[in-house]
């Protein structure tokens, strides 16, 4: 219970740091978490949860601030996994 307070410290200073490039901390949040000692199998869905407010919160004031079409955000937003990408591994040969 001790670490609870320097944890949430240092995610919540890295929640300022990533805030105004409008990326949510994840990779920050990760770090920490491992540094304090957190279960590997507690990590993914605490990051998850912690990613998914943080980067709603930056797609909308990045959309209300113009920096974000909508004729560009939702054709990507609404079809995830069918973004053209490279070749698999082991395509190419």
């Amino acid at each position: 219970m001790a670490d609870i307070l320097p944890s949430s410290a240092l995610v919540f200073a890295a929640a300022l740091w990533y805030s105004p490039v409008g990326q949510a901390g994840a990779s920050a949040c990760l770090t920490v978490m491992a540094l304090y000692g957190t279960a590997p199998e507690a990590m993914k869905p605490a990051a998850l949860a912690l990613n998914v407010p943080g980067a709603s919160i930056g797609t909308v004031r990045f959309y209300r601030a113009g920096y974000l079409r909508r004729e560009v955000f939702l054709p990507a937003a609404d079809t995830p996994g069918r973004i053209p990408r490279g070749p698999e591994p082991g395509q190419l040969g």
